[in-house]
Parts: structure tokens; C-alpha cells; sequence
């Protein structure tokens, strides 16, 4: 293992230890921030919305929870396996050398995600790697032709000293719109009162417009008529 590789280890175990947060998890944040800057330095960078756990992450450490995937909604971005597979392993093909990890493009697998027989979208599987320590990294696709209110571009901290990605996400109002349809639908089966902590701490940031969050739910929710 070179110099590099092991220094940047050391840095990360250091980091979770002065915070006292799991290595692993440490790892996996690190992994998924650097596979966000390949997409935002990417001529792909404006088809990817950032969303689900890796946002709030962003938003609020607080509200941020660990997370072993990626969730974006697709724009303009065709529902074709082949298609999305091939995007992801030109993504990263790309080189960066001052994060020295390591990623199998040739490895890169993507699936249709079903729940319930229905399919809510396409699963892609990376395979990456610094030095010895290696996990697969999972990034989980919706689709849809547009965001309500449109996305907006978000700087993602870094562990380290590095580059930050720049990226497209939801926006506040956009994450509650998203959550609020969960708790609507799944009713007194919503065993993720987590979702209710997250909406409240958006809610009162005090950075929410009324009109765009009514519009917001609207396009989300299935249950947009009583409204």
C-alpha cells in the first residue's frame, strides 16, 4: 500500500476516533462524497439529484444518519439499464489521484429495484476500494422529467481536505414534500419516526416557503386531490 493510501487511512480512523463515530461508517461517507465528485466534475452532473440520507447528511449532520447508499432522482436520464450502467462506468473511469481510491469500473452491476411487484426505479452496485479495505458501494435511481421546486446546487463537505463536489439536490421544501407522502401512505405502518424529527427540523430552519412547499406536496403526493 503506498504512502498516500495510508495516510489518508490514518486521517479517516483519526477522524472517527476524535468524533467517536464507527470507522466503517467513516469509510462509507468517504467513499460516497468522492464518488459524488466524479459525478459533479461529469458531463452527468446536472442529470443526478441528490436526495434521501447522503442529503440531509449535507444539510444537517444532525439529521443525517448512517447510510450504506446514494439515493438521486434521474433527470433527463433515459429508464434503461445499459444506458444508466454505461454512464456510471465512464463516470468512473475518471482519475483522481489525491483520494487514491480505487474503483473496478468493469465491476459496476445495475438491477431494477422492486417493491411490492413494482418498480420504483434502478439499483447500481460499485465496487470500491482504498488499499486493503473494500466495500460495494450502492446507489439507488427514481426517475421523473422534473422536481418540484426545481433543484438546487449544493456545495457536499468532505472529510478531508479535498475538492468539494458541487451537485444538484432537493431542496428543503422538496425533502418534506417527499416524506410527507411516505407518512400520509404508510400511515400507522410508518415505523420511521425519523421522518417526522427530519420534517420538523425543516420546518422550523424558517427558510420555507409556504407556496412552494403546497406545489411541492402536490407533485409528490398521490393524494394531491384533498388538497
Amino acid at each position: 500500500m503506498n504512502e498516500l493510501k495510508q495516510s489518508i487511512q490514518d486521517k479517516l480512523r483519526n477522524l472517527a476516533k476524535a468524533h467517536g463515530k464507527d470507522f466503517q461508517m467513516i469509510l462509507t461517507r468517504y467513499f460516497q462524497e468522492r464518488i459524488l465528485y466524479r459525478i459533479s466534475v461529469s458531463p452527468f452532473t446536472n442529470n443526478f439529484c441528490l436526495k434521501g440520507g447522503a442529503l440531509l447528511y449535507a444539510i444537517s449532520e444532525e439529521m443525517g444518519r448512517p447510510t450504506l447508499d446514494i439515493d438521486f432522482l434521474a433527470i433527463g436520464i433515459q429508464r434503461d439499464q445499459k444506458k444508466v450502467e454505461a454512464i456510471f462506468r465512464k463516470i468512473c473511469s475518471r482519475p483522481y489521484p489525491l483520494d487514491d481510491i480505487e474503483i473496478q469500473a468493469d465491476g459496476i452491476s445495475v438491477k431494477e429495484i422492486m417493491e411490492h411487484k413494482r418498480y420504483i426505479g434502478i439499483r447500481v452496485k460499485i465496487p470500491i476500494s482504498l488499499g486493503n479495505m473494500r466495500q460495494i458501494l450502492t446507489i439507488d435511481i427514481g426517475f421523473s422529467d422534473q422536481v418540484v421546486p426545481a433543484p438546487v446546487k449544493m456545495t457536499y463537505p468532505t472529510l478531508l481536505d479535498m475538492e468539494e463536489p458541487v451537485v444538484i439536490a432537493y431542496s428543503s421544501v422538496s425533502v418534506i414534500a417527499e416524506k410527507f407522502e411516505a407518512m400520509i401512505d404508510l400511515g400507522e405502518m410508518n415505523s420511521r419516526m425519523k421522518d417526522f424529527y427530519d420534517v420538523w427540523q425543516l420546518l422550523i430552519s424558517g427558510n420555507i416557503d409556504k407556496e412552494d412547499l403546497k406545489k411541492a406536496i402536490k407533485k409528490h403526493s398521490k393524494f394531491a386531490k384533498r388538497l
